[in-house]
């Protein structure tokens, strides 16, 4: 289930580069990170809030949790500030994501699964984690966020460890379906990116697909 290489990778790093060149929109950047790790733990605790779930959930929820805080932090440390990089945007591409991919396995499967859109939407959003994280990391010039970074990384590797086989598992009866799914999730994420992009100033990338 690993990601080849896609071509957002480059509209992310031109974005990242400009990013970190400015207090403000470095400190607007992470905020909106946290504000997506935030978005993250709450959708766990809606969709398993209603139970005492296994100790892999539960800890997975409180990583997630714990994400929010750190970027967050980091982010006042830099700039306090309430702002953030396209929200809008930020929000559609996590909430499309999850809508889209799970109604359309939904179909595929028959009738929805609690579970299983825990299951995709998390690892969709790992892979993401994945690649977007360590290139901030390589390029941010602040020791604080690095340090959070990669203690970042590593949590986010284990959730993906944790979940892999069942989602491998998952995919295995829609032919075909988690590269759909990966497709999908990088044209949201475009979308985002195109509009940090604007927002930013960042000189225009040739149009990729949505």
């Amino acid at each position: 289930m690993s990601a080849p290489v896609r071509s957002t990778d480059k509209l992310t790093a031109e974005v990242l580069d400009h990013i970190v060149q400015s207090p403000r929109l470095e400190s607007m950047w992470l905020n909106t990170l946290s504000l997506l790790e935030h978005v993250g733990a709450s959708k766990i605790r809606r969709a398993v809030g209603d139970r005492h779930d296994r100790l892999d959930v539960l800890d997975h929820a409180a990583d997630e949790a714990r994400h929010a805080l750190a970027l967050k932090r980091q982010a006042q440390a830099i700039e306090p500030t309430e702002e953030y990089l396209a929200k809008d945007e930020a929000l559609t591409y996590f909430s499309r994501l999850d809508h889209e991919s799970n109604t359309w396995l939904d179909s595929q499967l028959g009738g929805p699964s609690t579970w299983r859109a825990y299951l995709v939407t998390t690892a969709l959003i790992e892979q993401r984690a994945l690649r977007l994280y360590p290139a901030y990391e390589e390029r941010t010039t602040h020791e604080g966020v690095r340090r959070e970074l990669k203690r970042l990384v590593g949590e986010e590797a284990k959730h993906r460890l944790m979940i892999e086989s069942s989602a491998q598992e998952l995919m295995a009866a829609v032919e075909q379906g988690w590269e759909q799914l990966l497709d999908r999730e990088e044209g949201l994420f475009e979308v985002w990116m195109q509009a940090v992009s604007k927002t930013t100033g960042v000189e225009k990338s040739e149009p990729l697909r949505v």
